[in-house]
Order: C-alpha cells, then sequence, then structure tokens
C-alpha cells in the first residue's frame, strides 16, 4: 500500500512541484487521495504522485499545471477504465467547452470515443480532449468552433 510511507489527512493543503496551490486534500482512500480544487473538479491522484508531506502540507513530484495529467478527475458514476481516462460511457450526452450539444457517445475505443452527431459523420474524440464529466454530460475542452478544425470526423463503419 502506497501511503503508508505518508500521513495525508483530509484538509492538507497540496501544491506542485513549483509551489503553487493545486487545492486540500478532500479525503484519503487506500491507494490515492482526493484533492479539492476551487472552480474545477476534484482530483483524483495515486500516493505515487507525491515528492514530500511536509506538517500540513503535501507537495507532488509535478507542477501545478501538470498535476491534472497525474490524476483523473472524480465525479460519481463508472470508474475510469485506465489511468488518466476521464469514466466516459455509452450514451452520454458529448457537449463542448461552450456548451453546444454534439450528440451522445456511441461507442468506446481503448483511446478514443466516438460520438453520433445527428446528420453528419460520427466523431472519435480521444479521451484527451474531455475537460470534465458532470452526471451523464461529457464537457470537451474545445469550442463548437474548434470541432470543425480537428480530425475527429470519421464515417459510420469505419
Amino acid at each position: 500500500m502506497e501511503s503508508a510511507q505518508y500521513e495525508v489527512v483530509a484538509g492538507m493543503e497540496v501544491v506542485g512541484s513549483d509551489g503553487r496551490r493545486i487545492g486540500s486534500v478532500r479525503s484519503t482512500e487506500k491507494d490515492s487521495f482526493t484533492v479539492d480544487r476551487a472552480l474545477a473538479l476534484d482530483l483524483h491522484l495515486r500516493y505515487g504522485a507525491i515528492a514530500h508531506v511536509d506538517d500540513d502540507r503535501v507537495t507532488l513530484h509535478v507542477t501545478a499545471e501538470e498535476a491534472p495529467n497525474l490524476g483523473w478527475t472524480k465525479f460519481p458514476g463508472p470508474a475510469p477504465s485506465g489511468p488518466g481516462r476521464p469514466p466516459v460511457g455509452q450514451g452520454m450526452q458529448v457537449a463542448t467547452a461552450d456548451d453546444q450539444v454534439l450528440g451522445d457517445v456511441a461507442g468506446l475505443e481503448q483511446a478514443a470515443f466516438r460520438v453520433h452527431k445527428p446528420d453528419a459523420p460520427d466523431l472519435v474524440v480521444p479521451y484527451a480532449a474531455v475537460q470534465a464529466v458532470i452526471g451523464a454530460r461529457v464537457v470537451l475542452r474545445v469550442s463548437s468552433q474548434q470541432v470543425e478544425f480537428e480530425h475527429w470526423a470519421r464515417p459510420s463503419g469505419q
């Protein structure tokens, strides 16, 4: 169990290796902990992300900007099936960062998921493009205008 080497408790401040604040520990589990971030979804990290713990502060081995790449945002619903992979599921609604609905998740692949768009070719969207999953809704990091410039369109059946 990784946590045995660290005394991490709820309420401790979490910072990156650059000293910038990420949030505070919301809860701890057997092999991971959850970081409460202001104005962002909670971040779920493994204890291996910790460089050291001093008094009431947890310092990660990456910068505050890099920290979200180590874990996954934590939501109610299905657990991620791989490290860092957001919990995207069949039938979930997919929307852009500017709140435009693209369609529904129609299939899951190893590195991407298929979005069925009515009256348009399906999109194959990489999991890295997901900003958040809130309930049964997947929110992408890009605007509806930016989707047009991505190379995600794929005809059905390919």
